[in-house]
């Protein structure tokens, strides 16, 4: 790319807008200023303390509400941090290490992370009578990124989990009896 090209683009940041072409349609991008950002933060404030006042909880009080209903623990928190913590760990020790066997077995590691039952994603488990769970259900909006008949790995349980949901329906595990 030349110099006209970048020059043309800080021109359109100070112009504030950027036109450009959708198909056969003229359109314009709107660049926020400084000003814009100001008015955002403002009505940001003015409007969640809105939405306060009429009632909505706020994150400390859903937080303490899904804490008391044993939807989520502190556990389930430091879980996920633990796991985010090794994942980034395996990210900067491969960057450090020379030999191609070693960064293919890092790798491998990498990728077992992402086999993994996010605990975010889940909506609801089953458990048998000793309080074991045996079935796991995921929010049906996370349908397309757990393939159907794969298995994965519940790092809340330890244990490995099949999932039974057809394509384009929540997720359903399984436990895996092995």
């Amino acid at each position: 790319m030349n110099e006209e090209f970048y020059i043309s683009l800080i021109g359109e940041a100070f112009d504030g807008y950027t036109e450009s072409t959708i198909g056969d349609k003229d359109i314009c991008f709107k660049h926020i200023t400084i000003r814009d950002q100001r008015y955002l933060h403002k009505y940001y404030e003015k409007y969640k303390n809105l939405a306060l006042k009429r009632g909505l909880e706020t994150e400390a009080e859903r937080i303490a509400a899904v804490t008391k209903d044993e939807v989520w623990s502190a556990e389930d928190d430091l879980k996920i941090e633990s796991l985010q913590n090794e994942v980034e760990n395996l990210k900067s020790t491969m960057n450090a290490v020379f030999l191609p066997s070693q960064r293919e077995s890092i790798q491998k590691d990498l990728n077992k992370t992402k086999t993994y039952i996010k605990p975010n994603h889940i909506a609801g488990v089953k458990k048998d009578e000793d309080g074991d769970v045996v079935e796991i259900i995921l929010d049906a909006n996370f349908s397309s990124t757990y393939q159907p008949n794969q298995i994965y790995y519940d790092a809340q349980t330890g244990n490995l989990f099949k999932n039974i949901g057809k394509q384009g329906e929540a997720p359903r595990f399984i436990k895996v009896e092995y």
